[in-house]
């Protein structure tokens, strides 16, 4: 009898052990019946995930509530909280010294009868996304305020970066820092002026320096800047940096003399994302550009995309975006993970999504070493049409796979895509960077080898005009092995 116990416990343990292995990874999404988006993830204490974003009702559009999920280690929805306090939750950190508590930052916007009064919006939070204390900074019937990043200094010194727009004059936008004791409630401010038009990206701690870094760009032909600043707010530099990278960007820590900088370069129509290392008087040391082609543009994810592990850089793109569609583009985008050395040398290249709209807003390493990408998802072949988003999260193992294989319809990693999809007289092949050639393989529905043609570009056209509309399933196959396939539909 007791070998019997022993047996069936351990069985037992074999079953939860496979059951975790099976759900370790994975691409889920979140449908809702109200249009959700996040923009911001973390870990807690007890390896759960929370996304902060917004929710904006079917019935009333324009009123937005901040919008809180928790996630489980399994990929499950497990609570969601939305709250009327704040019009729309943009970024979320982990306390440095409470544990099981995070803080998180939003904007509110408030009737009165002289106006409409905005405010930044600071919350402390617990695990089960109750709110434990709210900070209101900014109050102004003149201007707006949209908090975009935070981070936390000593333990108890809070610095926003925000934008700051003037109601009579919107299209003037300015970046802004705000600095808050937690311990006392105080509030001291930076403002540029406001006479450009010009966004805060982020804001990191230089923290053997007691510095702060702030970047911001300009929706014109001039250069993206960093500034620098103390801890009494005082701005110690404000330089143009050296770079050909010129759209909204992201920064990121990346040892003790430099720092990472990520944005996309638009030269000869193409949009091709990059990274770049600066030391922390900003002058440029090196930097790498991805790939890129007239026919497809790629972004930075939108609050974050550059994660530094121990073993690789990650920088993660917003592939195939189409400008001036936003917010909802007619074709399918991809989340693409770029994985790079600490030299700044791209390794590899790995596709996610393809199928719908996958817009990528932040990246995290979790306490097992698996890399988190949050974002939103839209559909844009639903009939009929609606624009409406639903949040997505992507959780990939160290290497940046997904991994399940008790699980055959998880999606899994493409290194070589094709698109438009749906498409008429041509289809692109976009190979990533570990791919000099391929080879593509159209078949019918029947399964009868249709097409074959030789990639030995990392993009490529080829001519489908001579195929009846209909639908084609691919295969794309480099070094004895598949690196790509789905289906291909000709309208």
């Amino acid at each position: 009898m007791k070998y019997i116990i022993i047996i069936l416990k351990t069985l037992f343990l074999l079953a939860i052990f496979q059951n975790l292995q099976a759900q370790d990874t994975f691409l889920h999404i979140f449908p809702h019946s109200e249009d959700i988006s996040v923009y911001a993830t973390i870990e807690t204490n007890d390896h759960q995930l929370i996304l902060c974003g917004d929710l904006s009702s079917s019935a009333t559009p324009l009123d937005y509530e901040g919008m809180l999920l928790k996630i489980n280690y399994n990929g499950e929805l497990v609570h969601t909280i939305q709250t009327v306090t704040v019009d729309h939750y943009t970024n979320i950190k982990l306390s440095p010294n409470e544990e099981g508590v995070a803080y998180i930052v939003g904007y509110k916007d408030s009737a009165a009868t002289n106006g409409i009064y905005n405010s930044i919006v600071l919350q402390k939070i617990d695990n089960n996304l109750e709110i434990l204390y709210s900070w209101y900074i900014g109050l102004s019937n003149i201007g707006k305020s949209y908090p975009h990043d935070f981070v936390i200094v000593n333990d108890s010194l809070v610095f926003i970066s925000s934008n700051y727009s003037l109601n009579s004059n919107p299209l003037l936008n300015s970046p802004s820092i705000y600095k808050l004791n937690l311990n006392t409630s105080q509030i001291s401010n930076f403002e540029f002026p406001v006479n450009f038009i010009r966004f805060t990206s982020n804001i990191i701690d230089i923290e053997h320096l007691n510095q702060l870094k702030l970047s911001y760009f300009l929706f014109s032909s001039a250069p993206t800047s960093i500034a620098t600043f103390d801890y009494n707010l005082n701005c110690l530099s404000d330089n143009p940096i050296e770079s050909i990278y010129n759209s909204y960007n992201r920064i990121a820590s990346f040892n003790d003399s430099s720092l990472l900088f990520s944005a996309s370069s638009y030269t000869d129509d193409k949009r091709e994302l990059g990274i770049a290392n600066f030391n922390l008087n900003d002058s440029l040391i090196g930097q790498t550009i991805f790939p890129g082609n007239a026919d497809s543009m790629t972004y930075p994810a939108v609050t974050k995309n550059i994660l530094v592990t121990s073993d690789y850089i990650w920088v993660v793109g917003w592939y195939n975006v189409i400008p001036f569609s936003v917010p909802c583009f007619p074709e399918s985008t991809w989340v693409v993970l770029n994985k790079l050395n600490h030299n700044l040398e791209l390794q590899e290249q790995l596709f996610y999504g393809g199928d719908a709209v996958y817009n990528p807003y932040d990246v995290i390493e979790t306490s097992d070493h698996h890399i988190v990408v949050t974002g939103n998802y839209y559909n844009p072949y639903l009939i009929p049409y609606e624009c409406k988003f639903d949040p997505f999260v992507l959780k990939v193992n160290s290497e940046g796979l997904i991994v399940n294989t008790q699980n055959n319809e998880l999606p899994l990693a493409q290194e070589a895509i094709v698109f438009p999809n749906p498409g008429s007289d041509y289809l692109q092949i976009k190979l990533a960077v570990q791919h000099k050639t391929a080879t593509l393989q159209l078949f019918d529905l029947n399964g009868r080898l249709i097409h074959t043609e030789e990639i030995t570009a990392d993009m490529q056209r080829v001519n489908t005009t001579t195929l009846p509309a209909g639908i084609y399933p691919y295969r794309i196959s480099a070094n004895n092995r598949v690196i790509g396939s789905g289906k291909w539909v000709k309208e």
